[in-house]
């Protein structure tokens, strides 16, 4: 005897059927972004965040309007943190307070110690220059949640520095208060004075960049080892926690290495120097310094060092208030291997630099290239501002961004039966698999350490 479904089985099978086709199709994290009300919101957006972020962000896969379902929360602002006449403490303290009485989300991840809420500080030192911290409390005064230097803090930053000058390092107060493993380091804009157009423009960057989606060869050797060029104070000496003035001084004579000081120093006889066509020096120079900006501001020529195939040579630490080490993180470094295509030196060992990069033979060079050109992408916010190379945007700054903040929701279990999050791809398994650019189909090739200077 054959069974036959009834009638109305077959119309509630047909109906749930509709509706899961009905289903928007999400991505994984998913992200709810709260609605504050307009008094907790100055008034015009005047950010990044709440310019091209959060408009982006509702209008991605990623997006997830009922919050019960939420993987990540995100706090949106306008900038500046003053909105309803409130001094910017105030504002944070009305947020939070909003969030907790309004919402059941913020309440649980507090009592779960769980980091899932983030608010993006756009500002080159994060809460420091942003006004979070601004003057109407100690940092020792604030409570753990949202105090940004408590190690106890579960409300996560999304910014643009990674120097570790909190609690977690051992210091009483911070201005950048990066916390790795709870807040995420992105790159900076397009529109930064340095970002990935550093002084020329889209043309002059497909023209000379290794990973233009014309080019699938590597290239010819390059002219000069070492490039760096900027501001910088020479009379600082070791006490420049930028690095500038110590590779100026330890290596602006060295053959083979070009080390510009743009802004001179009469006192020192230093002229001024001419301007710097940094698209032809990063394209001829094998290693690129990327210091921090002035007044520890964040570095930023990585990126544009990447995008013409120059290994960026980066602070893993600087020393500051009485020659304490202030660890830094790089932008993504739990989603990227970053000394697989980056040269990290701490402060200290910079009048070394020299001896440092030449032991990095022709072969391992050659990988930190092939590495680069597996990354660059994932440096960009094409997705937001459109394409630099030919790139299409697949798995840019903002989807790293985005994962990023699931890697950590998805450290401490949110609900008795945890949603899945995004698998998170080690650094050789991310390939872009966009049509631009040929770089990730590069293999490296059979080399020999003979080849004096790298392509």
């Amino acid at each position: 005897m054959v069974l036959r479904p009834s009638l109305p089985a077959l119309l509630l099978l047909l109906q749930l059927r509709r509706a899961a086709a009905a289903l928007p199709d999400r991505l994984s994290p998913r992200v709810h972004v709260y609605d504050l009300p307009a008094a907790l919101l100055s008034t015009p957006c005047v950010a990044w965040p709440c310019r091209d972020v959060v408009p982006h962000l509702l209008a991605s896969p990623y997006y997830e309007p009922n919050a019960s379902l939420a993987d990540v929360f995100w706090v949106p602002h306008h900038g500046p943190f003053t909105a309803g006449g409130r001094k910017p403490g105030e504002w944070a303290a009305a947020v939070w307070a909003h969030l907790r009485a309004a919402h059941p989300y913020l309440n649980a991840s507090i009592a779960a110690g769980r980091v899932d809420h983030f608010i993006m500080l756009e500002c080159d030192h994060g809460p420091g220059d942003c006004g979070y911290l601004a003057g109407d409390a100690t940092v020792g005064a604030l409570p753990a949640f949202w105090n940004p230097a408590d190690p106890g803090r579960v409300v996560g930053h999304v910014m643009v520095h990674g120097m570790r000058d909190g609690m977690e390092g051992g210091f009483e107060t911070c201005r950048v208060c990066f916390q790795r493993g709870k807040d995420v380091y992105v790159p900076v804009e397009k529109n930064n004075a340095c970002g990935p157009l550093c002084g020329y423009n889209l043309s002059t960057l497909a023209a000379r960049s290794l990973w233009a989606h014309e080019r699938t060869a590597l290239p010819a050797p390059r002219t000069h080892e070492f490039f760096f060029a900027g501001s910088l104070d020479a009379a600082a000496g070791m006490t420049d926690v930028n690095g500038r003035a110590q590779v100026f001084l330890a290596h602006g004579s060295r053959p083979g290495w070009r080390v510009v000081n743009t802004r001179g120093d009469p006192g020192l006889g230093l002229a001024r120097a001419p301007p710097v066509d940094f698209a032809a020096e990063m394209s001829e120079a094998v290693f690129c310094y990327s210091p921090l900006g002035g007044g520890t501001g964040p570095a930023d020529r990585y990126v544009a060092a990447i995008l013409f195939g120059c290994i960026p040579v980066m602070l893993r630490s600087t020393l500051m208030e009485g020659w304490k080490s202030y660890p830094l993180s790089q932008p993504f470094d739990d989603l990227l291997d970053w000394e697989s295509f980056a040269v990290l030196v701490d402060l200290l060992d910079l009048p070394q630099l020299h001896t440092m990069l030449s032991g990095i033979g022709f072969a391992q060079r050659r990988r930190m290239q092939v590495n680069m050109g597996r990354v660059w992408r994932k440096l960009l916010f094409t997705s937001l501002y459109g394409s630099y190379l030919g790139e299409n945007g697949h798995r840019d700054a903002f989807h790293m961004m985005v994962q990023s903040m699931g890697v950590r929701a998805a450290a401490r279990p949110a609900r008795a039966e945890p949603r899945p999050v995004a698998v998170v791809l080690r650094p050789e398994e991310m390939e872009s698999g966009d049509g631009g650019g040929g770089a990730d189909e590069v293999e490296p090739e059979e080399v020999s350490e003979n080849h004096g200077r790298w392509s």
